[in-house]
């Protein structure tokens, strides 16, 4: 019994710790993707990211690209 206590213990550590990395992976990466409405001169972006679970591997940027122009980049992380 105490051996099964002991694993118990370990294993209730283990998940709180990945679940404040896993808190930690999450506001790191809202804070790479773009806040709020995206304004250009004639170009108003709405956008959302939801992802299937708490986090995701995916990220995307809408910058200007000069000469009125607007890049959309996206990536796809796994691993």
């Amino acid at each position: 019994l105490i051996r099964i206590k002991n694993f118990n213990d370990h294993m209730r550590r283990q998940n709180l710790r990945f679940q404040q990395e896993l808190e930690m992976a999450r506001i790191l990466q809202n804070s790479i993707l773009p806040q709020g409405k995206i304004n250009y001169p004639g170009l108003d972006i709405d956008h959302r990211y939801i992802p299937c679970s708490e986090l995701g591997g995916d990220f995307y940027s809408l910058p200007s690209i000069g000469n009125d122009r607007v890049g959309f980049f996206i990536s796809d992380v796994m691993g």
